[in-house]
């Protein structure tokens, strides 16, 4: 991840894209199925960055 990315967890992203948590986290394992990448921290936490958040406009449309 580049250092002028923002980082957002779950929640921020799904207030931002005014959907439920539990929404985003259905998306993004929709996501990953075809092969997109999400960083992640040791825990499995993913971290959403701007151009994560662009991809998920384009799925929520």
């Amino acid at each position: 991840m580049k250092e002028y990315e923002y980082v957002l967890l779950n929640k921020e992203m799904s207030e931002r894209l005014n959907i439920g948590v539990s929404i985003l986290r259905k998306w993004a394992a929709a996501l990953e199925k075809t092969g997109y990448y999400w960083e992640k921290n040791d825990d499995g936490t993913r971290y959403y960055t701007h151009y994560d958040q662009d991809t998920l406009i384009l799925f929520k449309s």
